[in-house]
């Protein structure tokens, strides 16, 4: 079975699919503290309305898909994790 591909509906509409700008900038842009190596986590802790709106005004904008910047996070939070499993065995 072949899987159907998500954008299928906006590339037959319109031809094409918007995505979302850079969200670290227009984060910034709006004051936003990213001086922080799990930046976009702190963010959703801190300020998750902030966030809502930026996905909200880039909507708006006329985005048909937006993104959310959780990646590097989970990498950290795995990583933190290894080294903590390291310091106990050892």
């Amino acid at each position: 079975m072949q899987m159907k591909n998500i954008f299928d509906p906006f590339i037959q509409e319109k031809g094409f699919v918007i995505l979302d700008g850079a969200m670290a900038t227009e984060l910034e842009s709006r004051g936003a503290d990213l001086n922080h190596t799990l930046w976009s986590a702190k963010l959703l802790t801190k300020d998750p309305e902030l966030i809502k709106q930026v996905h909200y005004d880039y909507l708006i904008a006329g985005a048909d898909v937006i993104t959310q910047p959780v990646t590097r996070p989970v990498l950290k939070v795995l990583q933190s994790m290894a080294i903590l499993v390291n310091k106990l065995l050892n």
